[in-house]
């Protein structure tokens, strides 16, 4: 996703400033107070680290949720296509979701109308799979 590598660098620097943290603390003769103040923060630090580990896990099972949505947006509109449906009709709902579904509708209707169930199939299903893809690259997944 574009945010994971912007995260992943919060969660390096957070990592490399407890890290330092520790490191000061213990660098001093008998400074109580410094060390106390560097391990409070220090599991602040990592806390911080862990919340954003879990944003992260969750921005995956959306985008992934997502992105099994719009492919299967996407087989039906070319169901739609192959099974001859209007064009305007398609387009009429897909307005109504806005982009991407728009975007499926344009492209499905400048495919070809296959006559064979065979055919029909595997152009829905490659339909279908193509826009999986590029929904992933658009999160950067």
């Amino acid at each position: 996703m574009k945010g994971d590598s912007s995260v992943r660098r919060i969660i390096f620097a957070t990592a490399l400033f407890a890290f330092s943290l520790s490191a000061c603390a213990n660098a001093g003769g008998d400074n109580t107070a410094a060390r106390a103040a560097a391990a409070s923060a220090t599991a602040s630090a990592n806390e911080a680290a862990a919340e954003a580990q879990k944003a992260i896990d969750i921005l995956r099972s959306s985008t992934a949720e997502l992105c099994q949505g719009e492919s299967t947006a996407a087989e039906r509109v070319m169901t739609a296509r192959q099974a001859g449906v209007p064009m305007s009709t398609v387009m009429a709902a897909a307005t109504k979701q806005g982009e991407p579904y728009v975007g499926f509708v344009r492209a499905a209707y400048d495919a070809p109308r296959l006559s064979t169930n065979s055919a029909k199939e595997l152009v829905q299903g490659e339909f279908r799979d193509v826009a999986y893809s590029n929904c992933l690259k658009r999160w950067e997944f």
